[in-house]
């Protein structure tokens, strides 16, 4: 576990440029648990506690519905719920700020 939130923390760091926004479907589940982890093992987690985001927040004022999008993958498959996720919360921001879709 350990070697798994270091690797995380080095891929963020690598790749965020200095801002880190975690999405979980539930901020108070997803994000936590890894908080949790990296509590455990005495490691900072790569980002602060009022960085992260919810994707329920964002289906909440879209009017759009997430289950019109075409579900790729295994079901509960952190992968590819998190593609999932990925592919409908990134419309329905766009759908939210007025970028024309």
């Amino acid at each position: 576990m350990q070697n798994a939130l270091n690797e995380l923390s080095n891929f963020v760091a690598k790749n965020s440029k200095g801002e880190v926004y975690p999405w979980g479907n539930g901020a108070a589940f997803d994000i936590s648990m890894l908080e949790h982890c990296y509590r455990q093992y005495g490691i900072d987690a790569p980002w602060e506690f009022w960085d992260v985001r919810d994707c329920r927040t964002i289906e909440h004022i879209s009017t759009l519905d997430k289950r019109s999008f075409k579900r790729d993958g295994v079901h509960h498959g952190a992968l590819d719920d998190a593609l999932h996720q990925v592919k409908y919360i990134s419309v329905m921001i766009k759908e939210v700020r007025g970028v024309s879709l």
